[in-house]
């Protein structure tokens, strides 16, 4: 244990500042379009037909219940002018999460300024509880804003919040009006690309395991800053003298 212990703290601090938290928690928002054109088809990976929102369900419901223990995880849908919560941010409660999301009817316009503005709301709501964590808005949908507030107007505020933006286009034939603005954009011409891209811009924890039951997150979480240096510290002597520096 110990051994797999000092592997991971080294990796860890490979990437992470010293006096900086390994595990400032994660806030993931999903605004996922439900306006009426996701209820037309796309290609699914076996080349027939699919509904949009299937597709899109079945990527969320795969990838947000794999996300790492400690992530807060919300989801929020748009249509027909309004912006409404079907899962509000906190752990991840599987049986709640995957209900939450079949629930999801497609129908009306595409109100996706008032959805970012939403998510700019609650975001900055999360951020003065805990001003370490990290905030990302990853935006699903298959056509442009056509009600409502302008979403290239919430663009500033949602990064004055210090929250990253991702976009995924489903099957559109144009690029998105937020491509531009986006961290990265991808666009999903089929379900399979509309997995992909949700799986890639969404953080999945792989989780390793030893004996006791015990994840990699759960071993090193208790692990204090001076010990970790010295742990480090001890790595760089090590180092140094296996390649032959004094």
């Amino acid at each position: 244990m110990y051994a797999r212990m000092f592997g991971l703290v080294v990796g860890l601090l490979g990437v992470i500042p010293l006096g900086q938290s390994a595990h400032a928690r994660s806030y993931i928002i999903v605004a996922v379009d439900a306006s009426g054109s996701m209820a037309q088809t796309m290609v699914d990976s076996s080349g027939k037909s699919v509904v949009k929102m299937e597709a899109a369900k079945r990527a969320l419901k795969t990838v947000l219940t794999q996300v790492p223990t400690k992530t807060h995880v919300g989801v929020l849908a748009f249509a027909r002018g309004e912006v409404w919560w079907i899962y509000q941010p906190a752990p991840v409660n599987r049986r709640k999460l995957l209900t939450a999301i079949d629930g999801v009817i497609p129908d009306g316009l595409t109100p996706l300024g008032q959805a970012m503005r939403e998510s700019v709301t609650m975001i900055q709501k999360l951020k003065a509880k805990d001003r370490k964590g990290k905030f990302q808005l990853v935006i699903v949908s298959d056509g442009n804003n056509t009600v409502g507030v302008a979403p290239l107007t919430v663009v500033p505020d949602l990064r004055k919040a210090g929250a990253r933006m991702d976009v995924i286009g489903v099957d559109m034939g144009a690029r998105h009006e937020l491509a531009r603005k986006a961290r990265t954009y991808h666009a999903a011409a089929d379900a399979k690309q509309l997995f992909k891209a949700f799986k890639k811009v969404v953080l999945v924890e792989k989780i390793t395991t030893d004996a006791s039951g015990m994840s990699d997150y759960d071993l090193i979480a208790s692990i204090p800053t001076k010990v970790a240096r010295a742990l480090l510290k001890s790595v760089v002597k090590s180092a140094t003298t296996a390649a032959g520096k004094p």
